[in-house]
């Protein structure tokens, strides 16, 4: 379990450290250090310490504190057992209300998408905020996502809707114009590019074989 595992267990553990650094969540540090070792009912068992006592604090402070522990969970993507059920439940009833009362916040949009990965709110992250290049380059990552799915079966068959699919790729390209010549950005442009001539070649196949059909 360690060896595949080795990055979140070791992200568990870094990030433990810095949570005892706030000395009201010392539960949520236990929670990381019992799931780096792979104790996963003491480890909700702490969780569930934790929501307890968070559940008193301030909105404020309950804001402020989920924002920070998304930051910390943007900077570790390797961890994928930070943010537990119970907790996701938690800090999607905070980002919403966030969302809702501060209509000019684009920091709580784009936590939103990162925890139901729906990248519809990357969108509105941008709509509020067009320099918040984090949810530029995730949204621009959804819309590649999702045309990647209409395109697995290629060159055998196309998944989606054609002109849907052509659709996501024009709004990833023109989500990432500003930033299209960073190193994230030359990534998914050469990605893009790809998806297309895949996509054109289908088009091409499928038009030769129309031909061929009314030729005969």
């Amino acid at each position: 379990m360690w060896y595949w595992n080795r990055d979140n267990f070791v992200g568990l553990e870094h990030l433990a450290r810095s949570l005892r650094g706030d000395p009201r969540c010392g539960s949520m540090a236990d929670y990381c250090d019992l799931r780096a070792r792979g104790l996963r009912d003491e480890a909700l068992a702490c969780l569930r310490t934790f929501l307890d006592s968070f559940a008193q604090w301030p909105d404020g402070d309950r804001r402020e504190w989920a924002n920070g522990l998304m930051e910390l969970q943007d900077a570790h993507p390797e961890v994928h057992q930070l943010i537990a059920f119970p907790l996701r439940t938690e800090l999607i009833a905070i980002f919403e209300k966030w969302a809702e009362g501060d209509e000019g916040a684009a920091a709580p949009c784009r936590w939103l998408g990162s925890i139901t990965n729906d990248h519809r709110w990357f969108g509105q992250a941008l709509s509020r905020d067009p320099n918040d290049d984090r949810s530029r380059l995730l949204l621009a990552h959804g819309l590649v996502a999702e045309t990647e799915q209409s395109c697995e079966s290629l060159p055998t068959s196309f998944n989606g809707d054609l002109a849907e699919t052509i659709g996501w790729l024009n709004e990833a390209e023109a989500v990432l114009a500003p930033i299209a010549d960073t190193a994230s950005g030359v990534v998914l442009v050469g990605e893009i590019a790809n998806l297309r001539r895949g996509i054109d070649d289908w088009v091409r196949q499928q038009a030769a074989g129309a031909s061929s059909d009314v030729s005969h």
